[in-house]
């Protein structure tokens, strides 16, 4: 289903943060090759905040998709898992299959069977390579906050349109709490899900409930709305993470990045770019996929021996290329054909701009 406006139209402004958001991501992913290049400037670390746009982004669509729709929180969570499941287990099955028949190839995942279970079933557990709560497909961390998400706001759609965004709100704000009161230890899901970053969704669920219910948004005047998205995305990339926690140095700048967005497109400020469109469409299998692309391109670099500042300049304009093309295909190849095979519709979402992002399924 396609997001739209309060008064009709696409919501093109998402799908461009979409876009940005997977962007940053894998360009932040390409900066880990660059001491292999022997250069030593590296990219602002500010670029992983588009896991935190994406959160944003996952809070207000909920809402917007959901606000004033009839539907059933199990009608609600089957939609969620058609649109999250299916990709993100192809991908996790891949890299397992990998790293059991060719184990050379992957530098941060490793086969364990507990780990790929818990990794399938959306689980915080310990990574036997990298430190910390990460799933077989690294990325994939996000995707267990976003299910955790999915079925808050599921028990919450019986509520009444205010009294949903209520209970949403304080139950992310209950659960940091309870992170702030209980010593727990760093590797356990109740540190996981009780992590401050939680209250990015809020954000989101609070700016969905202006655009359906209110016409606050629309009279942010257009240069207000701009600098809002300007200064949001500088003081991400700008501000390190000494400064505080994850919420403030990229959750607040996130949430004033998509407060400028829906303003312009509520005055209809923004023009549609078919590219950017088309990132914004394929933006779930980017996300996934890149980590994959990132692995084979570095090994495929590391034959030419081409170093220096050119070479790395060559390098990230290659793979970077090399990340969207395999995204598209992705998205044609197996995004758009098991969405289709598990709703048993026509596969519109192959002739539309405007099928769902990462981290965010449509309605």
């Amino acid at each position: 289903m396609r997001t739209k406006r309060a008064g009709g139209g696409e919501l093109v402004g998402i799908q461009y943060l979409r876009a940005l958001a997977a962007l940053m991501v894998v360009v932040f992913h390409l900066d880990l090759q660059v001491p292999a290049f022997g250069v030593t400037p590296s990219l602002p670390v500010g670029l992983a905040g588009g896991v935190d746009i994406f959160f944003v982004i996952s809070g207000a669509i909920m809402w917007i998709t959901t606000d004033g729709r009839p539907q059933t929180p199990g009608r609600f969570m089957f939609r969620r898992i058609v649109r999250v499941v299916p990709l993100y287990w192809a991908v996790t099955l891949f890299t397992a299959a990998v790293a059991l028949i060719a184990p050379g190839l992957l530098r941060t995942s490793r086969l364990d069977d507990v780990h790929l279970i818990a990794s399938l079933l959306f689980v915080p557990w310990p990574n036997p390579t990298v430190p910390g709560l990460y799933p077989l497909v690294v990325p994939g961390w996000t995707l267990n906050y976003e299910m955790a998400f999915y079925l808050l706001f599921a028990l919450a759609l019986p509520l009444s349109g205010r009294g949903r965004a209520l209970a949403v709100a304080a139950a992310l704000l209950a659960a940091v709490a309870l992170g702030r009161m209980v010593d727990t230890a760093p590797l356990s899901a109740l540190a996981f899900y009780t992590a401050p970053l939680v209250l990015e969704f809020g954000c989101g669920v609070l700016l969905g409930w202006m655009w359906t219910r209110t016409g606050w948004l629309a009279r942010i005047a257009p240069p207000v709305a701009a600098l809002l998205v300007v200064a949001g995305l500088a003081t991400m990339l700008i501000l390190p993470e000494a400064v505080g926690g994850r919420f403030l140095y990229w959750g607040l700048p996130a949430t004033a990045i998509m407060t400028g967005t829906l303003a312009l497109e509520a005055r209809e400020r923004l023009p549609r770019w078919r590219l950017p469109l088309l990132l914004g469409t394929v933006s779930y299998s980017l996300y996934l996929t890149h980590p994959i692309v990132l692995s084979a391109a570095t090994r495929a670099w590391q034959v030419t021996g081409w170093t220096g500042m050119a070479g790395l300049l060559f390098y990230g304009a290659v793979t970077l290329v090399a990340c969207c093309g395999a995204a598209i295909a992705t998205w044609r190849l197996v995004e758009v054909p098991t969405m289709w095979l598990m709703r048993r519709n026509p596969p519109v979402a192959a002739r539309t701009n405007l099928v769902s992002g990462p981290l965010e399924p449509p309605s």
